[in-house]
């Protein structure tokens, strides 16, 4: 303000000088010019109203009911029942049991397959030491007498033996018709056979040895390999010869030395044909 009043003033003192014919100067004064920005701060507000989620899980109840029965078996039944707002499920599952009876152990010595796996006794791997080894049958005849029969065997690779002196083992033959249970168990005992050197016989012509089963003579020699051979007799051997394409034949050693030592065994299947006398088989 006095800057402005200073300006009129020194104009009018121009103006003055102008009419007393002095000199006229001009002068242009250019006033300072004041920008005033003012920033206006806008600040926005948001307010999301808090969202609230709630999940209601309904209890499951599972119960299992095992039927006393020993095989069984029962269909799951299952109920369900559902609401705005709740869902409950109810279920009852059994548990199906199925049972099977095991055939039994081979029991070895009755003449019987009873583990039902269509081999008995001695020809069964249950009852032997190892798996049977196999037979050389040389000759067998069979002659129905009656309700009795002839028999005449020959067989060797029979399990080897360090000596059969003193004499220590039990003989076992089993002889089996086709698919069928043996006809004939017989078993001679070690303290029966007569031992010479490299020879072990058995004689029992009155049929005083009831185990023999009508076997009357039978021998076993040991050969140089130590392996022996077999020949055995019976005049009225106790079983009935019947009508059959093959015959199974099972041969085992029992140590008398070591009690329950394993069975050591042999088997072979053979074919037979009708021979020269009726109802009688032989080897081809």
């Amino acid at each position: 303000m006095v800057a402005l009043v200073s300006a009129l003033v020194w104009l009018a003192s121009l103006g003055s000088l102008a009419h007393a014919g002095g000199v006229t100067t001009t002068t242009t004064t250019t006033l300072p010019s004041t920008t005033s920005t003012t920033l206006v701060t806008t600040t926005t507000s948001t307010t999301i109203p808090p969202s609230t989620t709630s999940t209601t899980v309904p209890p499951t109840t599972t119960s299992t009911t095992v039927p006393p029965s020993t095989t069984s078996t029962t269909t799951t039944t299952s109920s369900s029942s559902s609401t705005s707002s709740s869902t409950s499920s109810s279920s009852s599952s059994s548990t199906s049991t199925t049972s099977s009876t095991l055939p039994p152990p081979e029991e070895c010595g009755n003449c019987l397959d009873d583990d039902g796996d269509g081999l008995t006794d001695f020809e069964d791997a249950d009852c032997c030491e190892t798996p049977p080894g196999t037979l050389t049958v040389e000759r067998l005849t069979l002659l129905p007498i009656g309700a009795v029969s002839r028999i005449e065997l020959a067989a060797s690779s029979l399990p080897a033996v360090p000596s059969l002196v003193p004499s220590t083992q039990t003989l076992i033959v089993q002889l089996a018709p086709d698919d069928a249970t043996p006809i004939l168990c017989a078993s001679v005992d070690a303290l029966h056979f007569r031992t010479k050197r490299d020879r072990a016989t058995f004689v029992d012509r009155s049929g005083g040895v009831p185990s023999a089963r009508g076997i009357t003579n039978a021998r076993l020699q040991r050969l140089g390999t130590g392996l022996l051979r077999l020949t055995l007799r019976g005049a009225r051997a106790g079983f009935h010869t019947p009508a059959a394409e093959q015959f199974r034949v099972a041969v085992a050693l029992r140590s008398l030395v070591t009690p329950g030592a394993p069975v050591r065994c042999v088997t072979r299947t053979v074919d037979v044909v009708p021979g020269k006398k009726g109802g009688s088989l032989e080897l081809p």
